[in-house]
This record gives C-alpha cells, structure tokens and sequence, in this order.
C-alpha cells in the first residue's frame, strides 16, 4: 500500500486518575492510524474511520520509535501527527504503542523497542493482525495481545 497517518488526540477520562496531575489527571491521550492514499491531504484522510485506536503512554518514547522508522512528525493543534512511510512501519508502530501502552514503568521500553525493530516480519504480521481483529471485538480483548507479547518477551518481570 501506501503511506500510513497517525494521531495523537486527547479525551476526556470518565472519572480523574490518581497517577497523574495536570492535564492528564482528566485526560487520556489515544493514538489513532488512518491509511493514506499517495498525495492526500492528511486532515482529509484522519476524517474517515481509523484502521485501529487505542489508549497511549509514554508519547515521547512512542514519537522517538516512529521516528526510527522513518516517520515524518509535526504538531496539529498541539498534539502529534506523523506519516509512517510503509506497511512494516505501521506493523511495527501499531505493536509498540499497544504494548507500551500497557507497561507500568518505563525501564522496560528500551528492551521492548529493541524487540520491535528487530524481529522478523512475519511475527509482526501475525500479531498486527490478531491486534486488527481483537479491536474490532473491543478495548479488553485488543490489551490481551500487549499482554501476550509482554509474557513472551517476558517484559512484565522485575
């Protein structure tokens, strides 16, 4: 295919978290990917339906992997957009946001970018793929594949 967008936009959270303050103490922020045709418009194509959303932590290691793999990024109204150069890219992002996302501390983050980067295709494959139809399921079943990789990769242990 083609070039991939994501976005990064705020909402608000149902009841305040006792871990942040701030901005974050009633807001989330969730990343969002939009596939794009060669040429348009990026405002236009984060109007359709996003191929797979989710909840997000730890923004500036998720920019500092997309920018690894080759993304191009800016600020829209004060949160991160970027174009992912290619489908491997989006593959590779998707899984990284996902189980970050789901990480309790970030001492494990270089560990889990390291895995991202270098495993091989196929794996990333499979497990993008399991990731795309446990979202259309719901929120609960999507987090059960950043689990999954996370006891493999055995990154949950102290």
């Amino acid at each position: 295919m083609g070039e991939y967008l994501f976005a990064v936009g705020a909402y608000r959270r149902s009841r305040p978290s006792t871990r942040f303050g701030g901005f974050l103490r009633t807001h989330g922020l969730r990343i969002r990917y939009y596939p794009m045709l060669s040429g348009e418009d990026p405002r236009s194509a984060a109007q359709g339906e996003p191929l797979i959303s989710f909840p997000i932590s730890y923004l500036s290691d998720v920019l500092a992997v997309a920018r690894e793999l080759g993304a191009r990024t800016w600020e829209e109204g004060g949160l991160p957009w970027g174009i992912l150069p290619s489908e491997i890219a989006l593959r590779r992002h998707v899984l990284f946001s996902l189980v970050a996302s789901t990480m309790r501390k970030p001492d494990r983050l270089n560990i889990l970018r390291d895995l991202m980067l270098t495993r091989n295709y196929y794996f990333i494959d499979l497990m993008f793929n399991i990731a795309v139809d446990r979202y259309r399921e719901g929120r609960w079943p999507l987090l059960r594949v950043a689990r999954a990789i996370k006891a493999l990769y055995r990154l949950d242990r102290k």
